[in-house]
């Protein structure tokens, strides 16, 4: 097996390099926190601990992985002072977190075990119910043997101890079991019985003796499923993949020396997810090694077929279980590696001891240098829970706090519609600019209704003598590059037989000729009562209504595109106001008033729907009657242009006969009877015209009275209808609500509080974290001196 990692010094300088230790970069402190600032830095740390803050950011740590009796617990005694009960396979059901802390002079010693969190969620991995109260626990003494840390793992009831109260939550001696009570472990291999724990049991140790010290041990990897479950067995291997990958975790790998490496996967898995900066590679049990000298080679380097690691291989001896208290292991340490083949390893890589003061300084180092981002971590955390914490806004548990929080949606959903409405640019989103959007919808309906709303095109009179003369524009519309006001039709021209179903909007208006047959089909389909040359005037209501068609589908059109142009951004305007584009939107508002905003919407498309075909039936059955003297101006001018463009076709004809024969009275008669005729023409043909101009002169003003009314009323009307989705979903309407109808809009899931209590939580750590972070980065910031004149 290969391992990642740098060349270590060369071991024959071993003594030499030793003997210039402040000059070595890897010589560390034997109390690497023994300042001030590496020990506020330190508490900071434990402290961010204590207060859960690792489940949210990753807190620098010593985690200590191997295989099942590679020696873990004899290692974690020598390096924590705690006796670790050996050789009874416990304390490996469940994670431990060891933390040391030196107190000041005089003080008492202290020991309190309580369980915590895991730094991550595990429910992915182990399956386990969490029902146990393992958060009531707590257990304090001012001391701590082995025979006691035994048997409070070993769940029987504790013996005769002395147990020091500190607190009123302190569990009495008969209650202080572990692994069954408070983490719900049962051993076997039925499908019921859980043999692992998610939680981690932490010990901390206070004194004056005491050096600052954490770390993790991880329960010990299970090579074969014997009395597990196979599915745990993978659990273990997954729970300790998932500490080996956070880059904040110095990982301590421990081998077994009596056992061949190749054997042991916990390497293979260090290899693959732990950067050779974090990883710490251990051998325990040197003295019972069958093989010292394959052993040696590898933590030397001597041994090619393994790639020595950066900070190089520890070698220690192991605590056994009948070695008793007066045992010295530094003196046994001391005694094995300063025999051969041990002696070629570095002196600074033998013992307990050494690993101990070597890894207190490398967490040292750690801390300082992830501790300024770890706080830029916690604030930006912080920030997006805050920002959580306003859109889930506050619980909803009785009648008046769901009507603040419906209070509110609806009075921040009432401001943005008066920007909508009234200064649109204001907003980046399109689809919310609604006044901009209509002003749009309705310029674009006065053309079409210029364009496209009548059925027949208009004869549109010119002075034949003045050829600059445009055609008179009576409607509104800009000229067309031709001249004409009005765009001409495909079929202009056109000798068809005139049939109201060809006017289709798609092809355009027909053509003025077949206006003229048409108004020629009237007239004699309403002399058969009347004398000739007469206009009958039920003729006009006939032909308005012909030519007037198109308007209401023009115009309802219109209003179904306005109705929906309000729709989206109604809809638009309550995401924006529920947070919809957050990661966490109030989905649970939203699905509530949307479909209030879409009935309201309905009822206002039908009330606008309804008020257009009012309008359009009045003006169809309605007298024809107008006090606007502009009907009286545009009809005379339409009779002075034809009279003038008669004239002049046959006054220049008349005078030249004259001065050719001035004698000729006859032909002089002739000629003004001519002229006569044509300024005066038959009465079916004066019928005609006159019906023509009438209806054009009639229809223009209307058409433009039809178009101010729909966007002028009935538009706007949809705009600002207190009934509408924009301005009826107001305090007003709340206010007329019943209790229940409230309940029911402001009602949330239980996913919806479930996710409200988990960002109270979350905030509350990451405040206090952040509180924790502060305090440590100020009290540790150099300060400036003053310069002494």
């Amino acid at each position: 097996m290969s391992c990642l990692g740098e060349e270590p010094a060369p071991q024959g300088t071993q003594e030499a390099s030793e003997q210039h230790s402040n000059s070595n970069k890897d010589e560390l402190l034997k109390d690497p926190f023994a300042s001030k600032s590496s020990q506020i830095l330190f508490d900071a740390i434990d402290q961010l601990q204590s207060c859960d803050a690792s489940q949210d950011i990753d807190i620098p740590q010593l985690v200590i992985v191997g295989g099942q009796s590679a020696g873990k617990s004899s290692l974690l005694q020598s390096l924590t002072s705690i006796p670790f009960p050996v050789s009874h396979g416990l304390c490996t059901r469940f994670a431990t977190r060891i933390i040391s802390r030196r107190t000041p002079p005089k003080s008492r010693d202290e020991v309190v075990i309580t369980i915590v969190k895991p730094d991550f969620e595990l429910d992915h991995i182990f399956n386990y119910a969490n029902e146990n109260p393992y958060d009531k626990y707590v257990y304090r003494a001012e001391t701590l043997d082995s025979h006691t840390f035994a048997e409070l793992m070993e769940e029987v009831p504790f013996p005769r101890c002395r147990l020091v109260s500190f607190s009123s939550n302190v569990m009495a001696a008969n209650d202080t079991k572990v692994s069954e009570k408070y983490m719900g472990i049962d051993s076997g291999i039925s499908p019921s019985n859980k043999n692992f724990a998610t939680e981690v049991l932490k010990i901390e140790l206070s004194g004056p003796q005491r050096a600052h010290f954490s770390i993790l041990d991880i329960p010990g990897h299970v090579s074969n499923a014997f009395r597990v479950h196979k599915w745990e067995m993978e659990g273990i291997e997954s729970m300790i993949v998932e500490y080996m990958k956070k880059p904040q975790n110095i990982v301590i790998c421990v081998s077994d020396a009596s056992n061949d490496l190749e054997n042991q996967p916990i390497f293979k898995l260090a290899e693959e997810h732990v950067e050779s900066t974090r990883l710490i590679p251990v051998f325990t049990k040197c003295d019972k090694a069958t093989s010292q000298e394959d052993v040696v080679g590898i933590a030397t380097g001597e041994d090619q077929h393994f790639r020595p690691m950066k900070h190089g291989w520890f070698v220690v001896r192991n605590r056994v279980g009948d070695e008793g208290a007066s045992f010295d292991l530094d003196e046994a340490e001391a005694t094995l590696f300063g025999t051969a083949p041990w002696d070629r390893v570095q002196n600074r890589r033998r013992g307990s001891k050494k690993l101990r003061d070597y890894l207190g300084g490398l967490l040292c180092a750690k801390i300082r240098e992830e501790f300024p981002d770890m706080q830029e971590t916690v604030k930006s955390l912080l920030g997006e829970q805050l920002a959580l914490r306003e859109v889930l806004g506050e619980p909803r548990a009785d009648g008046n706090a769901q009507l603040r929080y419906l209070m509110k949606i609806v009075d921040g959903y009432t401001a943005d519609v008066e920007q909508a409405l009234k200064t649109p640019w204001n907003f980046s989103r399109k689809e919310m600019q609604l006044r901009s959007i209509v002003s749009n919808r309705n310029r674009n309906f006065d053309r079409d209704m210029m364009t496209k709303g009548h059925t027949f095109e208009f004869e549109q009179p010119r002075l034949l003598y003045r050829q600059d003369t445009p055609a008179i524009d009576q409607t509104g519309l800009p000229p067309t590059p031709d001249g004409s006001p009005q765009p001409k039709s495909k079929r202009n021209g056109s000798k068809r037989k005139s049939t109201q179903n060809r006017a289709a909007m798609d092809n355009g208006p027909l053509t003025s000729a077949e206006l003229r047959a048409e108004i020629q089909k009237q007239i004699h389909s309403f002399q058969s009562s009347q004398l000739p040359g007469l206009l009958n005037p039920d003729i006009l209501p006939v032909l308005y209504r012909q030519q007037t068609t198109n308007w209401i589908t023009i115009a309802r059109d219109h209003l179904l595109g306005v109705s929906r142009d309000i729709q989206t951004a109604a809809e638009r305007l309550l995401v924006e106001q529920l947070g919809y584009d957050s990661t966490q939107p109030d989905s649970d508002a939203y699905d509530n008033l949307l479909p209030i905003l879409e009935d309201m919407g309905c009822k206002a498309e039908k009330k606008a729907l309804d008020r257009l075909e009012e309008y359009y039936r009045d003006e169809l059955t309605f007298p024809f009657f107008t006090t606007n003297p502009e009907f009286t101006r545009r009809l005379e001018e339409n009779r002075v242009i034809r009279f003038k463009n008669y004239t002049y076709e046959h006054l220049q004809d008349v005078w030249n006969k004259v001065i050719q024969q001035p004698d000729n009275g006859a032909l002089f008669d002739a000629s003004l009877d001519a002229m006569y005729a044509r300024i005066h023409p038959s009465a079916a043909q004066h019928t005609e015209e006159e019906a023509h101009d009438i209806l054009k002169a009639y229809y223009e003003l209307s058409l433009r009275t039809f178009i101010e009314h729909v966007n002028m009323r009935i538009v706007e009307g949809m705009l600002v209808s207190l009934q509408g989705p924009l301005k009826g979903l107001s305090t007003e309407y709340l206010m007329s609500l019943s209790e229940a109808e409230i309940e029911e809009l402001a009602r949330e899931d239980e996913t919806k509080q479930v996710q409200r209590e988990q960002c109270l939580a979350r905030i509350a750590r990451l405040t206090e974290a952040n509180k924790i972070a502060e305090n440590a980065l100020r009290e540790t910031r150099p300060r400036a001196v003053e310069a002494v004149a």
